[in-house]
């Protein structure tokens, strides 16, 4: 166990802070822990929570229910677009993507490890963005394609943009990290940390990071897994094989996702990703693949943005992958990965409805006096 401090409230008059001590984990370490086979059952002898997936699953519903009541109590109509200039999540996403600054902040202009070397020099960053890609056999837009397009969907200042999707309250970096659990009882408790960039925007960013690190942990942390997964699939159903050849790059793996990684990813999608796709149907007609889009394009950023895979060429090979593939098929990774496919029927609104009341009527009049004009011209 280790022990945190956190501030927790500042006295204005004095400018002093009081802060409170707690002992626990981060849910991170935790599930790492979990992974390397360091716990296995679900009490002790003494009654305390110890590791299970059953464990895991308990403490995940309880951090869905919390998000879910804060999205409820606060969603609301969009911003305008200064407002989502203003919003501080966009240090994880907007500001990291603009002139590929995350990426390049990782791995440099050249990386000799992650891009190969030409007749002459290391192939650079730029170079290594433009050249097409192959997944498993399936052709794809290039890497530059899906860094302009997630700039676009995402531009702070596009009217039409961010600010027409409905916002809710998250602290949008609401990943395990940021989870501090302590297992000193039966019933864990836990604690949410890191309000850096906690504000009030669209929850389908806000979801982006908890079902990326959570959904795919294992791909995310791999690197803290498995020595080399360039080799055969391990226990784990996890292989990775990539070249550049004839311009184009070559990426083939295998990933199969423990029940864990399933469970996770699917409290997220039917308890949180499903209720606000509904809810948007309901409230802002019309907006719907504009979210989806934009929670596919957060993915992406996730996959590529949040860790240093600079040292480890095969775990950047393999997010680089699942990234590129859930910017461009979303709805199919979810139902191949995580078995969801839950994408609620749009359910109309009570003006829609009355529209398509209005269009069936000038459709009935239209057709009858067809019928009218063909018996006429019979007799």
């Amino acid at each position: 166990m280790r022990a945190y401090r956190f501030s927790l409230q500042r006295n204005r008059l004095s400018d002093d802070f009081f802060s409170s001590d707690v002992t626990g984990e981060t849910l991170n370490e935790i599930r790492l822990r979990y992974c390397h086979g360091q716990g296995s059952v679900s009490k002790d002898a003494r009654g305390k929570s110890c590791l299970s997936d059953e464990w895991f699953v308990d403490v995940d519903f309880r951090r869905a229910r919390d998000v879910l009541a804060a999205y409820m109590r606060s969603f609301g109509p969009g911003n305008e677009a200064i407002s989502c200039a203003q919003q501080r999540v966009h240090a994880f996403f907007y500001h990291r993507l603009l002139g590929n600054c995350g990426l390049q902040r990782f791995y440099g202009a050249e990386h000799p490890r992650l891009f190969p070397r030409t007749a002459h020099r290391t192939m650079s960053l730029d170079a290594f963005s433009d050249l097409p890609l192959v997944i498993n056999g399936r052709s794809y837009h290039n890497l530059r394609h899906h860094l302009g397009r997630v700039l676009q969907i995402i531009d702070l200042h596009r009217v039409g943009g961010l600010n027409l999707l409905p916002t809710a309250f998250g602290l949008g970096d609401r990943h395990g990290g940021n989870v501090i659990v302590s297992m000193e009882s039966t019933v864990p408790s836990i604690l949410y940390v890191d309000y850096e960039v906690a504000g009030t925007y669209t929850p389908f960013f806000d979801l982006a990071k908890p079902i990326y690190q959570d959904g795919f942990f294992v791909v995310d942390y791999a690197d803290f897994l498995h020595d080399d997964l360039t080799h055969t699939v391990d226990g784990d159903g996890m292989a990775i094989k990539w070249k550049v050849e004839e311009g184009t790059i070559y990426i083939n793996y295998d990933l199969t996702l423990e029940p864990l990684s399933k469970g996770l990813a699917f409290i997220k999608l039917e308890y949180l990703l499903r209720p606000m796709l509904e809810i948007l149907d309901k409230n802002a007609y019309g907006l719907r693949d504009l979210a989806e889009e934009t929670l596919a394009y957060g993915l992406f950023a996730c996959a590529l943005l949040t860790r240093d895979y600079s040292r480890r060429p095969d775990v950047f090979f393999l997010n680089l992958a699942v990234g590129i593939r859930l910017a461009t098929e979303m709805r199919k990774v979810f139902s191949e990965f995580f078995d969801w496919c839950n994408w609620s029927p749009h359910t109309p609104t009570a003006q829609e409805s009355l529209q398509l009341v209005i269009e069936d009527a000038i459709s009935e009049i239209s057709h009858r006096r067809m019928s009218n004009l063909m018996l006429s011209h019979l007799q």
